[in-house]
């Protein structure tokens, strides 16, 4: 097990203040899903004077580094909300079956007196105040009796079809015909049922689909899954949709994956539109303030030859003047205050995008580490734009804020985090260093990709005999006499026109 909640319910003990528990099949991908459904149907609360709580249940994804890069940000996302479980499988459609018997288990070694629970995927929305309605008013409602509900299916069998995502050959099931069972994309069952599932399940083989499954594992306790009165399946524009209505009201949505209607409504204008409305206020104790957006400066088309250009370098031309833009992530305090900043002796200033976790991660615990060097201070900040646009532009910032707090190293402006943008990111951390940072002694500026041995630059920079960063220093791997490239074929170094620069690569000092 990866990341666990023991104390979820309360313990096991006390498991039986948890009158229904939400247990949601999810995958390590899916944090924009997750973040909705804590935000709607899903947030934990008393309702109607008992409690719902939550749980996300996960496998992995991928391998190597990727998989490792995915864990990692399920943990810090973990560590905000405290209600993940995940197992080190992966997470396929095919393991839905393996995914519910882990948390059975889980269940009954950590909460096995919670008297209800609602089990559904992470693409769908229930009515969870009248789900607790529905269940109080069931004349047993304290775990003890048996209760399994959902839209319910009788005489079907497995797809022998092999081109179907539900293709079951007789090598797996020899039966044509499967136990009645409720459709997995959300039902109510009770405690008691759950543990008897568990049970069950321990003497039959796992089936690939998981609620037909869990209805074998009820035929063999002799119990049956159930209809309810209100409950309809209909499939209309990619959508399914499973209504309980009436008093007992339940209703659960179920969206397909490009489905957006009830995905959360984040409209974000990228700050190269024409909009003159100012962003959200920073932090109150931050010394950048919010800009207006910057306007595309339209007399850049009548430049010579303005319409022959790459498509990337038109845009550098309209919004090359643009300097300010919000600021999403701020770290005031990073150098204890202004008046404080000359106690850093070496501030490393790291290019960074929002994708590219595995790199800091890497880097924080190597040669960027913060710490006393030879008895003065290094410390790090990571500097970085916006990618995409929309839900995943969206989804990309929440995933970076959950990563600052955990580490308090990250600055971030409403940009294009772009080649062509990487200037501009030198600015705006500039301008941010002369509110917050003025009087720190020296820097280290780079890229996430490099190495950079740091004691050592500590060491050098103590010998010189100014070291207080009142003198000019400004050193690195030296061009002279270059120019710009003017061969379009070479996209990436057809904007740069300087005739001296430090190009930084990898530091050995």
């Amino acid at each position: 097990m990866l990341l666990d909640v023991p104390d979820k319910c309360g313990g096991a003990d006390n498991s039986a203040d948890v009158f229904l528990l939400l247990v949601i099949k999810s995958s390590p991908v899916n944090y924009d899903r997750r973040e909705v459904l804590r935000k709607t149907w899903a947030k934990e609360r008393m309702e109607n004077g008992v409690w719902i709580r939550r749980l996300f249940i996960s496998g992995t994804m991928d391998s190597g580094h990727e998989k490792e890069r995915l864990n990692k940000l399920l943990e810090l996302e973990q560590r905000e909300h405290n209600d993940i479980l995940q197992w080190d499988f992966n997470d396929s459609f095919f393991n839905l079956t393996l995914k519910h018997i882990l948390f059975l288990e889980w269940m009954e070694r950590n909460c096995p007196k919670a008297r209800f629970l609602l089990n559904g995927d992470d693409d769908v929305f229930a009515n969870t105040d009248n789900m607790v309605q529905y269940l109080q008013s069931l004349k047993d409602n304290d775990e003890s009796k048996h209760l399994f509900t959902g839209y319910l299916l009788k005489n079907t069998g497995p797809v022998r079809s092999s081109g179907s995502k539900y293709f079951i050959p007789v090598q797996v099931q020899e039966s044509d015909l499967y136990p009645p069972y409720c459709s997995g994309g959300g039902f109510l069952l009770s405690g008691h049922a759950a543990l008897v599932i568990f049970n069950m399940s321990k003497s039959i083989p796992i089936l690939p689909i998981d609620d037909v499954y869990l209805g074998m594992c009820l035929a063999k306790a002799g119990l049956s899954p159930t209809s309810h009165m209100g409950c309809r399946v209909s499939r209309m524009r990619n959508i399914r949709l499973f209504l309980l209505a009436g008093a007992f009201g339940l209703v659960i949505v179920y969206l397909c994956k490009h489905y957006i209607d009830l995905k959360p409504v984040l409209y974000h204008v990228d700050v190269r539109e024409d909009d003159r409305q100012l962003q959200e206020t920073t932090k109150s104790n931050s010394h950048v303030f919010t800009w207006p957006r910057c306007q595309k400066n339209e007399s850049a088309a009548n430049i010579k030859d303005f319409s022959s250009l790459p498509s990337h370098i038109q845009d550098f031309l309209y919004y090359r003047h643009c300097r300010h833009f919000p600021m999403l992530l701020d770290v005031p305090d990073k150098c204890g205050g202004a008046n404080n900043s000359a106690d850093v002796f070496l501030l490393l200033v790291i290019k960074t995008s929002p994708v590219n976790y595995d790199r800091r991660e890497v880097l924080r615990k190597t040669w960027a580490k913060e710490r006393m060097e030879n008895g003065v201070w290094i410390r790090r900040l990571f500097i970085s734009g916006t990618m995409d646009s929309g839900h995943e532009k969206e989804r990309l910032n929440k995933l970076l804020e959950l990563e600052e707090r955990e580490h308090n190293d990250i600055l971030q402006w409403d940009f294009n985090d772009s080649f062509f943008n990487l200037t501009l990111k030198q600015i705006l951390f500039l301008e941010w260093m002369e509110g917050n940072c003025p009087k720190a002694r020296f820097l280290l500026n780079g890229d996430d990709d490099v190495f950079a041995n740091t004691g050592n630059m500590v060491q050098y920079l103590q010998s010189l005999k100014d070291n207080d960063g009142s003198k000019h220093l400004f050193t690195g791997y030296l061009f002279e006499n270059t120019g710009p490239v003017r061969c379009l074929e070479k996209q990436g170094r057809s904007a740069k026109s300087y005739a001296q620069h430090c190009f930084i690569k990898c530091y050995t000092w």
